[in-house]
């Protein structure tokens, strides 16, 4: 389709506008203000490189007009200890912003060592919202082939106790969403 994709160029603009168009209004009747569990709208997935504040704004004003009112959302990917977001403030800001926080990265071959990644804090992006840990590390994708059981230990029971726990106590964050919890294909088998 013409138009870059993550984008308001025509094209692009038309087909995501539809699809928000059909999508928006199944979440609108799930909220949780109207007995469903959807408490949060994610706008936008690591949208960081090549941005269009008007898309951005625009995918949010076509929510609120299918009569989506929990807060908007999204996530900065990967900087750790120098957080900044795209989406803090200014034109396309949402009302929650988060960040990524991988403080183990994906060494499974050294589960004993805890990387140099940052200390695994999520930081406050603006003062008037809460501390928003919206992709937390739960688990290792096996990178090098060391193995699930390293990988397992490097994000393990000492990993949790240690960042997860800091990360309510250091920063006082109050929104943790974990990357993730179960993952994996079937294949089709039950």
């Amino acid at each position: 389709m013409p138009g870059r994709a993550r984008s308001g160029e025509p094209g692009f603009r038309e087909a995501y506008r539809e699809w928000l168009d059909r999508v928006n209004p199944i979440i609108a009747r799930h909220q949780y203000g109207r007995g469903g569990p959807v408490i949060l709208y994610n706008a936008e997935n690591e949208y960081q490189v090549n941005t269009d504040a008007a898309y951005m704004q625009d995918i949010q004003d076509r929510a609120r007009a299918a009569g989506i009112d929990v807060p908007i959302t999204t996530n900065d990917c990967c900087d750790a200890g120098s957080w900044s977001s795209t989406w803090a403030t200014g034109p396309g800001a949402v009302q929650i912003p988060g960040v990524d926080d991988y403080p183990q990265s994906f060494a499974c071959d050294t589960p004993e060592e805890w990387g140099p990644w940052g200390e695994g804090l999520t930081e406050r992006l603006r003062e008037d919202i809460p501390v928003f840990a919206a992709e937390y590390q739960a688990g290792a994708i096996d990178l090098g082939g060391a193995g699930y059981d390293k990988c397992r230990k490097l994000t393990g029971p000492a990993y949790m106790k240690f960042f997860y726990k800091n990360n309510l106590i250091q920063t006082g964050a109050t929104m943790l969403s974990y990357y993730m919890g179960f993952g994996g294909t079937n294949w089709g088998w039950p």
